[in-house]
C-alpha cells in the first residue's frame, strides 16, 4: 500500500478530491488551475518550480529563490507556489 501511495502524484490526489468531494468552495483559484491544467504543467515545468497566480503560471525557475525573487519583482502577493515533479520522482507533503 505504501509504495501505491508513494507513486501518486499529489497533482492526482487534488483532482480526486476535487472529483469526490467537490472541493470548489474549499479551494484556491490558483490550486483549481493546478488541477485543471495538471497534465500540461507536467509536461512544460518538470522539474522545475512555479509559481501560479489566478489562472496562470507567472513564474518558472530551477530553485524556488528564483521564483520568489521573479514574483517579488512582480509585486504579486499570495501566488502558489509549488514544485512540479518530474516522472518517477515522488514528492513528500509535511
Amino acid at each position: 500500500m505504501d509504495n501505491i501511495i508513494q507513486n501518486v502524484s499529489v497533482n492526482y490526489l487534488l483532482l480526486l478530491n476535487y472529483m469526490i468531494f467537490g472541493w470548489t468552495k474549499m479551494t484556491s483559484a490558483e490550486t483549481l488551475y493546478l488541477i485543471q491544467h495538471s497534465g500540461e504543467i507536467e509536461n512544460e515545468f518538470a522539474g522545475k518550480y512555479i509559481a501560479i497566480f489566478q489562472d496562470k503560471v507567472i513564474a518558472s525557475g530551477k530553485t524556488i529563490h528564483e521564483v520568489y525573487e521573479a514574483v517579488d519583482t512582480m509585486g504579486i502577493k499570495d501566488p502558489l507556489i509549488t514544485y512540479v515533479p518530474r516522472a518517477g520522482e515522488e514528492l513528500l507533503l509535511v
